[in-house]
């Protein structure tokens, strides 16, 4: 059964079941949250509400965007739309396995990214606008320039590192439309600009990480934060900027070389996960659908910059889930054509003999 196709009905049942337990999670027991995964979440509901002050940064920006509507109705609006989100990433299951790759998936996923109106619900919101005009543009242009603004504004009112993000982005898409004998030239001018760079840049890049975790340490938070960990050279030259990023990609991405338990396992399946449709989304997918992966990549190589600790790493890339299910569907899409040329084969090898032809046989 595991190698056969569900029935489209049995599918919508599988992403209604993600829906309706989140929703009563959300609405009625949200009690079983992690406290950790709300500490986002009461901080802008704080700053919203009058009872902290909030000054100009990412999370008094998003305070009055969600105060725009009474707080309980804002409420109910981002858990109506987080459903809708779950009910889209479950419904892009075409097979069996595919129903069970999401499962590990969709979990974390639901108590980083879903448990309460946040600066991920923006991403996601966002997210799915770029997702939506993709599926339906003709032109790559379009798609471009919706993310240009999208990633602009963002960047630009709310959490100044997405700029980043879109450069990174734009980047990726002048090297990947570039013939592969010329990409060297590229690389070699980011050294150049990299090493015209003074050294104060790269501290303000890497510098971040150490500043928060140095603070959780001395504010009693470091037992805490369990995956917590620092630079290991001072961001003062291109050469420790690098080390410190190959160290951070190591650390990130294998994060059972730090610690092993089982939150680890999950969180190494996950980056198996968004590495595999990544990679080959890249490698396999043309015209506005290959904006996504490229998108997505973009975000994690800038993460890698200054994420101080595991959970913030997975709840950061994790938002940007949207990105990739076009591209996990095409892979379920072709699974599903592999399993039915497979049941054709196996019906042709059975057939009785005297029939004829596969085709007269079935």
């Amino acid at each position: 059964m595991f190698f056969s196709s569900p029935s489209p009905t049995l599918i919508r049942l599988y992403a209604v079941a993600w829906t309706l337990g989140y929703w009563a999670l959300y609405f009625f027991f949200r009690d079983f949250f992690p406290e950790k995964a709300l500490a986002d979440a009461r901080e802008i509901q704080d700053i919203a509400l009058g009872l902290k002050e909030g000054g100009i940064g990412a999370y008094a920006v998003t305070a009055a965007i969600y105060a725009m509507l009474p707080l309980s109705f804002t409420h109910i609006l981002v858990g109506l739309f987080d459903g809708w989100v779950l009910y889209l990433a479950a419904s892009s299951a075409r097979t069996f396995r595919g129903m069970a790759i999401l499962i590990p998936i969709l979990l974390p996923f639901v108590f980083f990214n879903l448990q309460a109106p946040t600066k991920e619900t923006i991403i996601l919101a966002m997210s799915l606008i770029i997702v939506r005009i993709i599926g339906r543009a003709r032109k790559e242009w379009w798609p471009l320039l919706a993310i240009v603004a999208l990633y602009g504004l963002y960047g630009f009112f709310l959490r100044g590192y997405y700029l980043i993000i879109l450069a990174a982005f734009l980047a990726f898409i002048a090297v990947v439309k570039t013939p592969p004998a010329m990409r060297g030239l590229y690389l070699l001018a980011g050294l150049a600009m990299l090493l015209l760079l003074p050294d104060n840049v790269f501290s303000a890049l890497q510098g971040t990480r150490d500043e928060v975790n140095f603070w959780a340490v001395t504010g009693g938070a470091g037992n805490a934060i369990r995956t917590y960990f620092f630079n290991p050279f001072t961001p003062d030259s291109l050469g420790r900027f690098l080390g410190n990023y190959g160290y951070a990609f190591t650390v990130l991405n294998f994060p059972f070389l730090k610690h092993l338990t089982s939150k680890e396992v999950l969180m190494f399946l996950n980056v198996l996960f968004y590495g595999w449709l990544t990679i080959g989304g890249i490698a396999r997918l043309r015209g506005s659908l290959r904006l996504l992966p490229l998108l997505f990549a973009a975000h994690v190589s800038v993460l890698l910059l200054f994420e101080p600790d595991f959970g913030s790493y997975f709840r950061h890339f994790s938002s940007c889930l949207l990105y990739l299910l076009p591209v996990f569907l095409v892979y379920e899409i072709r699974y599903v054509r592999f399993l039915e040329r497979k049941s054709l084969k196996e019906r042709q090898v059975t057939a009785p003999a005297g029939t004829g032809s596969g085709e007269k046989a079935l």
